[in-house]
């Protein structure tokens, strides 16, 4: 195959196949779309969130069969990056190298399984949670010229580069599960400079960790060191009622009935600072009868010994309580019988 730069060149040497330097990269673009839409190595997985199409090679060499990474093939425009999370056959894996671009026809990547959840309080007391990778300081995965020579006893967490990871500070505390058991590190140092790329926008964190003794603060159950419960900040939920002594009756000729209002936060305690607006709907024709005493959060009704204007009594009538408050977050209401003097 022979290649020009225009369609002049070589115009008129007789050769039966030409093709430029844009035909080359087209071809080869198509021919790595043909081999991960219909190749047994092709595999749909989700990069950071995004569904794509790419090829996933394990080591075929007898001498690597052992080493658990493997090789992500990608689209030229594929949004994969140092550090980016790949869900892959139901599992997570982290991109732990430099991205490699193939002649501008697709892009390579090396891919390692994670093996943990890491879990942690930033400083706000918010939960932060990744998935990582957590292994002995054996590089793998790692350029050979980047590799961590951490000491005997020592381990590795790899971790996403971003300002989460980033703020992790030497003596901070993990725990996490692994499929020996539940782990306790503290950090002794935190590298997310040697893998950091495209000026800070890719790239992963290498924590150096040690083994560490379980803390009375630590949570097994959220699997988080040192654990802050965070404070719960009652919030309104409209919860109120209207509160009386016996049934919500009044009895004609009597004295005033007392209904409270009674405001309350979403963990149950009374608020004393917020003040009832009162609302009485009288059964029609008989207003003249129903007298209201509103008093902050208390009303008291009664009802006189008479006939009303419609010529029949009061008696078995219904009054409508309702209230609410400024904000409108509370309210309720409450019908009101109107009984006799027996």
């Amino acid at each position: 195959m022979n290649t020009r730069k225009t369609w002049s060149d070589n115009l008129h040497t007789g050769e039966s196949v030409y093709l430029t330097s844009t035909e080359i990269l087209n071809k080869m673009r198509s021919d790595f779309d043909i081999r991960r839409y219909y190749g047994a190595e092709g595999k749909s997985v989700v990069i950071d969130g995004t569904v794509e199409q790419v090829i996933i090679q394990q080591h075929t060499n007898p001498i690597n069969a052992e080493k658990v990474d493997r090789k992500i093939c990608v689209a030229y425009n594929s949004i994969l990056k140092t550090g980016s999370l790949i869900l892959y056959e139901g599992n997570y894996w982290l991109t732990i190298s430099e991205i490699k671009d193939v002649d501008g026809a697709y892009k390579t990547a090396q891919i390692l399984q994670t093996n943990v959840t890491v879990k942690w309080q930033n400083s706000s007391g918010t939960t932060k949670s990744y998935c990582a990778v957590y292994q002995n300081p054996s590089g793998i995965g790692t350029d050979t010229n980047k590799i961590i020579k951490s000491q005997e006893g020592k381990y590795e967490i790899l971790l996403p580069l971003n300002s989460d990871t980033v703020a992790i500070v030497v003596d901070d505390r993990f725990v996490f599960g692994t499929l020996t058991g539940v782990k306790n590190v503290v950090v002794l140092d935190n590298d997310f400079i040697s893998h950091n790329y495209n000026n800070g926008v890719d790239g992963i964190v290498i924590l150096t960790v040690e083994t560490d003794k379980k803390s009375s603060t630590d949570s097994t159950s959220l699997m988080i060191a040192d654990y802050v419960a965070p404070v719960v900040v009652p919030t309104p939920t409209g919860n109120c009622a209207i509160t009386y002594t016996g049934k919500p009756e009044i009895k004609i000729g009597g004295s005033y009935t007392t209904f409270t209002a009674v405001f309350k936060d979403s963990l149950g305690v009374v608020l004393p600072n917020i003040t009832a607006i009162w609302t009485v709907i009288k059964p029609s024709g008989y207003e003249s009868l129903i007298t209201t005493l509103p008093n902050g959060n208390s009303i008291g009704i009664k009802a006189a010994n008479d006939i009303g204007t419609v010529g029949d009594t009061i008696v078995g009538k219904t009054i409508v309580l309702s209230m609410t408050e400024l904000t409108g977050a509370y309210s309720a209401s409450i019908n009101i019988i109107v009984k006799g003097l027996i």
